[in-house]
C-alpha cells in the first residue's frame, strides 16, 4: 500500500480509544504474532532534547494495516497519545498538542518524535498494530531522561603555601546530572580525593570531588585534570587546573665555582632566585662591616671593578624579597695570596722541567759521542724538543714527572757510560745551535721568574 500525505488532526482523548476499540475489533482476536512490531528495549533521552521512539511493522502480505497507535501507561490510566490510520491519516491526543508527531507514518513505519523532553515524559511507552483479519499486536518501550551535567572547577578557599598543612586544592563539580555523573582527579601529586554527593529536589545529583594535598614548591605550575563521565557526554569531558603555590626565595649564586687570588680581575658573583611571587628585591651586604672601595653593585650582582686584594676576604651575604617572606644566602669569599697549585697550574712546570732535562742528557751525549753520532747530534735536541711540544702537552701531569724523574737518572741507571762521560769530561756548550742555547736560557729565566729554580736545582 502507497503511503499518501494525510492532514494532522486532533480528536478528544476519549473519542481516540473508541476508534481504536473500533479497529482492534474488526480484527480477528488470535493468530498474530508479537514479532510484527519491533521498538527499542530502552531509549535514553536528554532533558530538553527531542527523542524518537522508532516502531517498526512486519506486515505479511495476506494482511492489511487498519491502524497503528502510541500509548503510555500512566498511574491513572492508559492515554492514546497517537493515531494512524491508512484511511483517515493521523490524530493527537490534546495533552500533547505539537509535542509529538509521525515522522514518516506507513504501513511499515509508525516512528514518533517527543519534542523538548521533561522529566514527566519518564515511563513506558507501547505500540499497538491492528490488522485486519488476524487482530492486534504490541511492543512496550521505556523512556528514561538524562540530564547532562553542568561540570567546572573551582578553586580552594585559601593561597597554597609552600610548607603548610593540608589544603583544599580544588573542587571538581559535575553539578544537577541524571544519573549521577563519575567524577574523579588525574594526578601526578602524593593528595588525596573526597567525595560528596547532593541530590536535588528534581531527581537530579551533584557530585563534589574535592583535592587535599600538602603544598610544596616543586609543584609550582604543575597540573590537574578534573575528569568527568556521563551518559549524555559522548565522550569523557576534561577540565586542566594549573596549581598556584607561593613560596619564599629560593637563592642560587653564580660565579662561586672558581679560586680567588691577589690580583685576579673580572670577578663577578651573581644572585638569582624563584619565588612565587616574584622576587622584588635584591641586596648584598658584607657581614664585617662596609662594602670596600672598587665594589659595584648592581640588581643582583656584585662585582669587583679593581684586582683582588687581600682584606677583600670577608663573608658577602645576598638577601631576596618576595611579598612571602625574605631569604638570605651567604658566600665565603677568601682571597688567597697566591694561584692555588692545581694540575692546570703545575703544566707549565712541567713542561719547563722537562725541557731542561732533556737538554741536558742530549748536550751531554753530544759533546762525549761525536765519533758515534757524526752530523746527526744537531738534530737530537730538535728532535726531543719537537717530542716535548707536540707529544709531551698530552700526558697527564704525574706521568710528566715520572718521566722527568726517569730522564734525569737515565744516565746513572741505564747508561752507565753516559754517567762516566758526566763526571771525568770537561763541561762543555749545552747545544751546539745558538736558537736551542736561546730557547733553553729563556725557559730558566721564566722558571726562575716563577719561582721554581731551586726546584731544579734540587732534582
Amino acid at each position: 500500500m502507497e503511503t499518501r500525505p494525510t492532514n494532522r488532526r486532533t480528536v478528544p482523548n476519549d473519542g481516540m480509544r473508541l476508534l481504536t476499540s473500533f479497529f482492534i475489533l474488526c480484527g480477528a482476536a488470535a493468530g498474530v504474532s508479537s514479532n510484527q512490531v519491533v521498538v527499542p528495549d530502552k531509549v535514553n533521552a536528554v532533558l530538553g532534547k527531542n527523542i524518537t521512539l522508532g516502531c517498526r511493522i512486519l506486515v505479511e502480505p495476506n494482511l492489511s494495516l487498519t491502524q497503528v497507535s502510541w500509548e503510555r501507561r500512566l498511574p491513572s490510566g492508559p492515554i492514546t497519545l497517537a493515531v494512524f490510520n491508512p484511511e483517515y491519516g493521523t490524530s493527537y491526543a490534546p495533552e500533547y498538542g505539537k509535542r509529538i508527531s509521525f515522522v514518516s507514518p506507513s504501513i511499515r513505519d509508525a516512528t514518533i518524535i517527543i519534542e523538548g523532553v521533561g522529566f514527566a515524559d519518564i515511563g513506558s511507552y507501547t505500540c499497538k498494530v491492528a490488522t485486519f483479519p488476524l487482530g492486534n499486536t504490541q511492543a512496550s518501550t521505556f523512556v528514561n531522561v538524562s540530564v547532562e551535567p553542568k561540570v567546572y572547577v573551582s578553586a580552594g578557599p585559601a593561597a597554597l603555601l609552600d610548607g603548610g598543612d593540608e589544603a583544599l586544592v580544588a573542587t571538581c563539580i559535575a553539578e544537577r546530572g541524571r544519573p549521577a555523573a563519575e567524577v574523579f582527579w588525574e594526578a601526578e601529586l602524593y593528595g588525596r580525593s573526597e567525595k560528596q554527593t547532593q541530590e536535588e529536589v528534581n531527581g537530579t545529583t551533584t557530585v563534589r570531588i574535592n583535592y587535599m594535598w600538602k603544598p610544596q614548591s616543586y609543584a609550582q605550575g604543575k597540573m590537574l585534570t578534573c575528569v568527568v563521565r556521563h551518559p549524555t557526554l559522548q565522550t569523557e569531558f576534561r577540565i586542566r587546573y594549573k596549581l598556584n603555590v607561593q613560596f619564599a626565595p629560593n637563592i642560587s649564586i653564580q660565579g662561586i665555582d672558581k679560586i680567588w687570588y691577589v690580583g685576579q680581575t673580572n670577578v663577578r658573583i651573581t644572585c638569582t632566585a624563584k619565588a612565587n611571587p616574584p622576587a622584588h628585591d635584591y641586596k648584598w651586604i658584607r657581614l664585617d662591616g662596609a662594602m670596600p672601595e672598587g665594589v659595584k653593585i648592581s640588581n643582583n650582582s656584585l662585582s669587583f671593578t679593581r684586582p683582588l686584594e687581600r682584606n677583600d676576604s670577608a663573608i658577602y651575604r645576598c638577601e631576596v624579597t618576595n611579598d612571602i617572606d625574605r631569604s638570605t644566602h651567604n658566600v665565603n669569599f677568601w682571597v688567597q695570596v697566591s694561584l692555588p697549585l692545581s694540575p692546570l697550574t703545575l703544566q707549565p712546570f712541567f713542561n719547563h722541567l722537562f725541557l731542561v732535562q732533556v737538554i741536558k742528557l742530549t748536550s751531554k751525549y753530544t759533546t762525549h759521542s761525536q765519533s758515534l753520532l757524526a752530523g746527526s747530534s744537531h738534530y737530537i735536541p730538535l728532535l726531543l724538543l719537537r717530542f716535548q711540544a707536540v707529544i709531551f702537552p698530552c700526558i697527564p701531569v704525574f706521568v710528566r714527572f715520572v718521566l722527568h724523574f726517569f730522564i734525569k737518572h737515565f744516565s746513572s741507571t741505564c747508561c752507565p757510560c753516559l754517567s762516566a762521560f758526566e763526571s771525568n769530561a770537561p763541561a762543555a756548550p749545552l747545544l751546539p745551535h745558538d736558537s736551542n742555547t736561546q730557547l733553553l736560557q729563556t725557559s730558566q729565566q721564566q722558571l726562575a721568574s716563577g719561582g721554581t729554580e731551586h726546584l731544579l736545582s734540587s732534582l
